[in-house]
């Protein structure tokens, strides 16, 4: 404790990473700590190929569920066992081949990316930090009558485990 700098400071050891949020509360100077995995969309930004790539950091790791849909195209990835405490955010986004990023929570103890697009597109699905981040790549579609060699299909999952230093991976 630093009174006369106006902080304090907690260390919490936990021996299996289960992730938490920090709350301020309405009284000053008091705080809740929740335990639990916590959703948080990191970033987005165009990619050098002119595309979106969506970062999103969890508190601890998850397996996703991801599909590409059709009418209207759309990519959907589910983080189940995670929550999402806020409501609903529809984020207009305009880039490249996507029109919209929507997260929410289908059912509880589920949340949900959906990245609505102008027209069906490739992507990869790279999971760093043990699945505790992920980031999801657009990748213009190969056309149809490319050979299979050329064509993308699925995903690509990547795990990174760092190289400490300034840059963890």
């Amino acid at each position: 404790t630093q009174p006369e700098l106006g902080r304090s400071f907690i260390f919490i050891h936990q021996p299996r990473r289960t992730g938490f949020r920090v709350q301020a509360e309405e009284r000053q100077g008091f705080v809740r700590v929740r335990f639990g995995n916590y959703f948080q969309m990191a970033s987005y930004q165009q990619s050098s190929s002119g595309e979106l790539a969506v970062a999103v950091q969890l508190g601890a790791p998850c397996a996703v569920a991801d599909q590409l849909l059709d009418g209207p195209p759309r990519l959907v990835v589910d983080f189940p066992g995670v929550v999402y405490e806020d409501a609903t955010q529809d984020i207009p986004v305009r880039t490249g081949l996507v029109e919209r990023i929507r997260v929410g929570t289908p059912t509880p103890g589920t949340v949900r990316v959906v990245l609505d697009l102008k027209e069906r597109a490739d992507y990869r699905l790279l999971a760093t930090d043990d699945g505790a981040r992920y980031y999801i790549q657009l990748l213009p579609a190969a056309p149809q009558g490319a050979p299979v060699e050329q064509r993308r299909r699925g995903r690509t999952i990547m795990v990174d485990p760092g190289h400490g230093g300034s840059d963890p991976g």
